[in-house]
C-alpha cells in the first residue's frame, strides 16, 4: 500500500512499492517479471517490493526519470528469505534500500536503465547480516516492434557482497536475455525468451 501526489512536476508516493528496477524490467522483458521470464534465473526481479520508501517519478513525452529511497526495505519477509526490517538507532545503514530508473518509450521501441541497491542488516540467517555488505543490481533493456512482433533483449550485472554461501542466483554475476514476442491474432500471443547468467566467482 501507499500514498501519493501528483502534478505537473512529477509524483512523489509514500509506503510500501515496487523498486525501480522492477518498472525497468517491464520494458526490455517480453514476458514480463514472472517466473518464466528474467525473474527465472534472479527471483529478486520478480517482487522488489520496498517497505518505508518514498519515491519520485517524472514523466515527459515517453520519457520517465524515476527514484526511491527506502529507510527500512522489507519487513514482511523473514531474515533468511532476505527481510530486514528496518531503521536502527545505532546503524544508519541497517536495512536501507535505494533504486533509480531513466525509462524512454517512443511506442515501436523502448530502452530502460535502473540501478538497485540493498544494504545488509538483518542479523542471524540473513543473506546480507551485517550493515556493511550490499547486494546491487545494474540493468539495462529495450525492446523494438515490427509490425505484430516485438523483440525484447536485456543485460544486469549484479555484485553480492553478502556472507551466504554463492550460487548460481546469489553470487556476483553477469546475466543477459532475449526474447520474442508474435500476435498472429489480436488476442493471441506466442512469446518465447533465452537467458543465461554466468557467476564471476
Amino acid at each position: 500500500a501507499y500514498v501519493g501526489l501528483s502534478g505537473q512536476w512529477g509524483t512523489v508516493t509514500l509506503g510500501r512499492q515496487y523498486s525501480q528496477i522492477f518498472w525497468a524490467v517491464l520494458t526490455g522483458d517480453t514476458l514480463a517479471p514472472n517466473i518464466f521470464a528474467a525473474a527465472d534465473l534472479d527471483p529478486y526481479l520478480t517482487q522488489p517490493r520496498v517497505d518505508n520508501s518514498i519515491a519520485y517519478t517524472f514523466k515527459s513525452s515517453g520519457l520517465t526519470v524515476a527514484a526511491m529511497y527506502s529507510f527500512g526495505r522489507d519487513a514482511v519477509d523473514s531474515a533468511p528469505a532476505g527481510g530486514c526490517a528496518g531503521q536502527s538507532p545505532t546503524d544508519w545503514r541497517a536495512c536501507k534500500s535505494m533504486s533509480a530508473m531513466l525509462k524512454y518509450d517512443a511506442g515501436t521501441w523502448g530502452a530502460a536503465a535502473a540501478f538497485d541497491r540493498n544494504y545488509g542488516g538483518g542479523g542471524t540467517g540473513s543473506a546480507l547480516p551485517l550493515s556493511s555488505e550490499t547486494d546491487t543490481r545494474a540493468l539495462i533493456n529495450g525492446y523494438a516492434k515490427f509490425g505484430n512482433s516485438t523483440l525484447g533483449v536485456g543485460f544486469q550485472h549484479r555484485i553480492n557482497h553478502g556472507e551466504q554461501t554463492p550460487t548460481v542466483f546469489d553470487a556476483t554475476s553477469n546475466y543477459w536475455w532475449i526474447g520474442g514476442s508474435y500476435l498472429p491474432l489480436p488476442d493471441i500471443a506466442l512469446d518465447a525468451q533465452f537467458g543465461h547468467i554466468l557467476s564471476l566467482i
